[in-house]
């Protein structure tokens, strides 16, 4: 059964001169990936530390701007 549908958000457009590096994090048992993971979730307050540490083990993929961790992806195999 799929998903209920919602409108659209309206997100600005990233603008031309932002380059997004996207880093590979599945299966690599990487520590840096997995220190800035932990880090951008405490940044944004998304996840309780604990919590980050089990889902550091799951990252995917992992975009950087400037550096900087800007947005990841996790994914368990079940």
């Amino acid at each position: 059964m799929p998903f209920p549908t919602r409108a659209a958000e309206q997100l600005p457009p990233i603008p031309s001169d932002v380059k997004v590096e996207w880093r590979d994090g599945w299966r690599r048992a990487d520590a840096g990936l997995e220190a800035d993971a932990q880090a951008f979730w405490a940044r944004n307050n998304l996840l309780p530390a604990a919590k980050a540490m089990e889902r550091t083990g799951e990252i995917n993929l992992c975009a950087y701007v400037d550096g900087q961790m800007a947005g990841l992806s996790t994914a368990r195999l079940r």
